[in-house]
């Protein structure tokens, strides 16, 4: 304890309110002294209570720093360097893991899957890869199956943390404890595949419970990727759930009758009992947030113009908000009286089996 009390009280040493301003004292309120604040809430439990009792101690014995909160106390320089360091390490760390999101942002192929030692069969890349996004998000393509999550990286740890969290399909809202290293455009990953305990190396040996993940960074744009995955999660036929526009609501009846079919290019057809009545071609965007569906008509009354919407797909559940050809996009998914949205939601048909 002594160094603790030799270091911690110098940096919190108060002087009396009588100070000359030659000497370029800086004056803050003793009880939200932030040097008090910072030093509480980046040290450990042990450190922070040695710290009060040497607070406690130094308002007792020098009374030229009355305890009244409408009193005065300086700050010496060297409690503003101790203040500067923690503010600039949190800085610091922040700006580490911005940089890391940067760098490993991309379009990434499988080079290699090994689970507890045994290497998986090897995968094609135009059908499997893994899309890294600068904000965080994250996209992984398995053959018709899409999974997207949000990805938390903390790059100062050794070895760096890297937990991805599902957000859709039906492991949604698990999240899996991993660790990664990035080396040149070579990007490894090992995770646990039954415990929530971290691994401690990147390696994935008979019997140790972990998969290891080997990526090659491919020259694909991340957005031409990310399109190219949701064309893939649109594509099939979907079966009309509900409708409606401006809060009114279709029978449930009609809704059976109507089905959505969408093709590998965007090419979209509404059948009703097998006939099609709407025809369009559409335009997505995966990368917005919500993900945004611009709809050019090319059969029915609408002929030739173009509805702005936005979709989600939800546990095999398409939901489509959009309004009228010439009015602003739709921000929230809803259709209420007068608001000109119409709002739709289908449900996936399971592709027949040969």
């Amino acid at each position: 304890m002594g160094v603790v009390s030799g270091a911690w009280a110098s940096a919190f040493q108060c002087q009396s309110t009588k100070i000359s301003a030659q000497r370029e004292r800086i004056f803050v309120d003793t009880d939200r002294c932030p040097i008090k604040l910072a030093c509480e809430d980046v040290r450990p439990k042990g450190v922070r209570k040695a710290v009060r009792s040497e607070m406690r101690a130094y308002r007792l014995s020098n009374t030229g720093c009355p305890r009244r909160i409408n009193r005065r106390c300086a700050v010496t320089g060297q409690a503003w360097l101790v203040l500067t360091g923690v503010l600039v390490f949190s800085f610091d760390s922040g700006e580490l893991t911005r940089k890391e999101y940067e760098r490993l942002a991309g379009v990434w192929s499988f080079a290699l899957v090994e689970v507890e030692g045994k290497k998986q069969p090897d995968v094609p890349f135009a059908t499997n890869k893994m899309i890294l996004s600068k904000d965080g998000s994250y996209v992984v393509v398995q053959g018709p199956r899409v999974t997207r999550g949000t990805l938390k990286l903390d790059p100062a740890r050794d070895p760096k943390h890297y937990d991805p969290s599902i957000t859709t399909g039906r492991l949604k809202g698990l999240t899996v404890p991993g660790i990664y290293e990035l080396n040149g455009d070579t990007l490894r990953l090992c995770f646990p595949l039954r415990s929530k305990e971290r691994p401690a190396a990147l390696a994935s040996k008979p019997g140790s419970g972990l998969m290891l993940q080997v990526f090659q960074r491919e020259k694909q744009d991340v957005k031409e990727a990310l399109v190219e995955a949701g064309r893939l999660e649109l594509t099939g036929t979907w079966q009309a759930v509900s409708y409606s526009l401006d809060g009114n609501k279709a029978p449930d009846e009609d809704m059976k009758k109507i089905k959505l079919s969408i093709d590998s290019e965007g090419k979209t057809a509404a059948l009703r009992d097998g006939q099609v009545f709407i025809a369009s071609t559409t335009r997505i965007d995966p990368a917005r947030d919500p993900m945004t569906i611009d709809v050019t008509f090319t059969e029915g009354e609408a002929r030739g113009r173009t509805a702005l919407g936005i979709y989600k797909i939800e546990d095999d559940v398409l939901t489509i908000c959009r309004t009228a050809p010439g009015k602003a996009r739709p921000t929230e998914f809803s259709s209420r009286p007068g608001s000109g949205q119409t709002l739709m939601a289908y449900k996936r048909e399971k592709a027949k089996t040969k």
